[in-house]
């Protein structure tokens, strides 16, 4: 009974912070249930899927919604969409645990093509340089295909509930995440490193993500299973090697199940909550969260995606949520540079673990700017950015690739001034 009061107390107290400004837009369903997967075409129309509902589609973000006849053109029977994967306009991957098989539709969802090469129950489909197709299933670990789902063949991971994959795009590493075990490759799923001994100890893994730069952030919870239970969230900026504890943790972390996690920017993640609490965000690489659910209705998180303008697309109950403005754009006007500046590159030092670092700069100025990185010889190591750009504030993605360790320069180079640092790659 003590335990009962304690765990209302705390989600009655949770609500009472959230913030009042509209964040969010909430569109409602037709039906009532969970939106398990959701996604958004190049050319802006959303696909939910509904459990044990079926397959919905808006072209007026969410306004309207017709659904979509799957059942008699793909021989579904069951309907429980686990993944959206929208190549183009016209070409769509889906995948459906209901009947352990995955479809295709080739004309924007019209008609669907059922590909039973898999045999497994899969839990998400992740596509990886629109070539590589990874299954996580809950039976035979994960699976990939190089033909779009034709067929099928094993990556040597094996297990139960590989329901977590990502993709660090910037150094060409994946991740899986399956209960207690989390492993990575660097080859494509060809050979795998385990990382279950580097994680907190008995924790239980709910969510992966890797930022554009690669830093990877997990959701984690402790293993007693307990209405109380703990959760938290860390980070790694040395792929998986070590790991940080973030804020997350607190008065709330009881009630707060960082089951969805996405990472749209440098230093910038959003979480999706699983007990009725919406959503928080961090701009800081998880330093310090403010809650981030005005405008949610219900407040259930089920599935992410994202719009092609940089919203963010989130299913929930019986509705879907959609931010007003792409993620990462501050709600505040941001003054105007006074000078030309350029920031220490982040991280620092790069390699062998942290292959990418972020370069930000302030123009005070539109004009014509130069950012290239330099050896100590002088010699042209890599140009970033060589283009005529607005004033205000950038940032660029310099890949150390196979470069020998020391130190090298960039410069930034705009209005007639030239601002040089130092960055360290280690091998």
């Amino acid at each position: 009974m003590h335990r009962t009061l304690v765990y209302t107390f705390l989600l009655a107290l949770l609500f009472a912070v959230a913030p009042c400004d509209a964040q969010w837009i909430t569109k409602p369903l037709p039906v009532l249930g969970k939106v398990q997967a959701i996604a958004s075409t190049p050319d802006g129309r959303i696909f939910a899927g509904v459990r044990h509902i079926g397959l919905f589609m808006s072209e007026d973000e969410g306004e309207t919604w017709e659904q979509v006849d799957i059942r008699n053109n793909a021989g579904f029977t069951t309907i429980f969409v686990t993944s959206i994967i929208p190549l183009d306009n016209d070409f769509i991957l889906l995948s459906d645990d209901g009947v352990n098989a995955y479809f295709r539709s080739f004309d924007g969802g019209e008609t669907w093509e059922n590909v039973l090469g898999s045999g497994a129950s899969i839990r998400k489909l992740l596509l990886v340089d629109n070539e590589h197709l990874f299954a996580g299933t809950s039976e035979h670990g994960v699976l990939v295909s190089s033909d779009l789902g034709s067929t099928w063949s094993g990556t040597g991971i094996t297990g139960l509930g590989y329901e977590m994959l990502s993709y660090d795009q910037a150094n060409d590493i994946l991740y899986a995440g399956s209960g207690l075990t989390l492993v990575k490759s660097s080859d494509k799923g060809h050979t795998w490193d385990s990382l279950r001994t580097k994680l907190p100890f008995y924790q239980w893994l709910v969510s992966v993500c890797v930022d554009p730069v690669g830093t990877v952030y997990l959701g984690l919870t402790d293993t007693t299973f307990h209405p109380l239970r703990s959760f938290n969230l860390y980070r790694s900026d040395d792929f998986g090697e070590t790991w940080i504890e973030t804020s997350w943790a607190g008065p709330f972390s009881y009630t707060s199940d960082p089951t969805h996690i996405t990472s749209p920017e440098p230093g910038t993640i959003l979480a999706g909550l699983k007990v009725k609490s919406g959503a928080r965000i961090s701009k800081d690489h998880g330093d310090t969260w403010t809650y981030y659910t005005g405008g949610m209705d219900r407040k259930y998180i089920h599935s992410i995606g994202w719009m092609p303008d940089g919203r963010a697309l989130w299913g929930g109950s019986g509705e879907i949520y959609i931010t007003e403005k792409p993620v990462g754009v501050t709600d505040e006007p941001t003054p105007a540079p006074t000078s030309l500046s350029l920031a220490q590159s982040y991280p620092n030092p790069v390699g062998p673990h942290a292959q990418s670092t972020v370069i930000e700069y302030a123009l005070p100025r539109g004009g014509y700017i130069s950012l290239s990185v330099y050896d100590l010889s002088g010699r042209l190591v890599q140009t970033l950015v060589e283009s005529h750009q607005s004033p205000g504030r950038h940032r660029a993605v310099f890949n150390s690739g196979d470069l020998p360790g020391g130190l090298y320069i960039y410069r930034l180079t705009a209005d007639g001034q030239t601002i040089m640092k130092k960055l360290s790659v280690v091998r």
